[in-house]
C-alpha cells in the first residue's frame, strides 16, 4: 500500500501561554515529533472532526424533516392535536386558519393573498408626514 505524503506550505501562528506551551512540548517530546508536527496533526484532526459533526447535523435535520412530513401526511398530527384540545371542532378551525388561502376563524375570508386582506393596495399615504408621498 503506498503512503500518501501530505505537503504543508500554508503557515499558521498561534501564540501560547508559556505553561500551555511547555506542556503541549513536553507531550510532542514524548510521541517523538516536534510540536509543530504535533500541532498540524491536531488541527486535522480538529478539522476533519468539524467536518464529520456537520454532516452528522445534517442527517439529523434531514431525518428530521422526513419524519414530521410523514407525521403531518399520516395525519398522526391531527390526531394528537385533537386530543389536546379535546373538541375535534376546534381543531377543524385551527387548522383552517393554519392552512395558506383558507376561510375560517381568524382568517381574511378571501384567498386573493394578502394584499387583499390590507385594502385594495391603492394607498394615498394619508399616514404620510405633510409634503411626503410614498
Amino acid at each position: 500500500m503506498e503512503k500518501s505524503v501530505a505537503r504543508r506550505t500554508e503557515e499558521l501562528r498561534v501564540k501560547l501561554a508559556p505553561s500551555l506551551s511547555a506542556e503541549f512540548s513536553a507531550i510532542a517530546q514524548g510521541r517523538g515529533v516536534l510540536p509543530a508536527t504535533l500541532a498540524a496533526l491536531a488541527l486535522g484532526e480538529y478539522v476533519e472532526k468539524h467536518r464529520r459533526d456537520q454532516q452528522l447535523v445534517r442527517l439529523v435535520a434531514l431525518d428530521t424533516s422526513k419524519r414530521m412530513s410523514d407525521a403531518m401526511s399520516s395525519g398522526a398530527f391531527e390526531a394528537s392535536m385533537a386530543k389536546v384540545f379535546g373538541d375535534p371542532s376546534m381543531m377543524g378551525a385551527l387548522l383552517s386558519v393554519l392552512e395558506p388561502g383558507s376561510v375560517g376563524a381568524g382568517g381574511s375570508g378571501s384567498s386573493a393573498g394578502p394584499e387583499a386582506a390590507a385594502g385594495s393596495g391603492d394607498v394615498s399615504r394619508r399616514d404620510a408626514p405633510p409634503g411626503r408621498t410614498g
